[in-house]
């Protein structure tokens, strides 16, 4: 994949990167980065580069894996689970655009 298009795709990442982090940091909860993400992943028209969109539709797969079936058994753990996941998405956008 060429890092000139990842660069270029950059200020779109940076929604993505910052909502991982506001739910790393815990400065948002589980269920608010779930709205907050579906929202943005639903409504994104980007032409993702495979590599990418493979992170993103991970991320997709585990919130719906986490909370699609309506309220977690154990929400804490729910919640803990998604901020490991969502640190595996940020490092791995992180490796692909540097720059976010």
């Amino acid at each position: 994949m060429s890092t000139t298009l990842v660069t270029a795709l950059t200020p779109k990442l940076s929604a993505y990167s910052l909502l991982m982090r506001m739910v790393i940091d815990q400065r948002i909860s589980a269920r608010e980065f779930e709205t907050l993400f579906l929202q943005l992943y639903q409504d994104d028209p980007t032409d993702w580069p495979i590599d990418v969109l493979d992170v993103l539709e991970t991320l997709f797969a585990d919130l719906d894996e986490l909370f699609g079936q309506g309220d977690p058994a154990n929400p804490g753990r729910a919640g803990s689970e998604l901020q490991r996941r969502a640190q595996i998405a940020y490092s791995s956008l992180a490796e692909l655009a540097p720059t976010v």
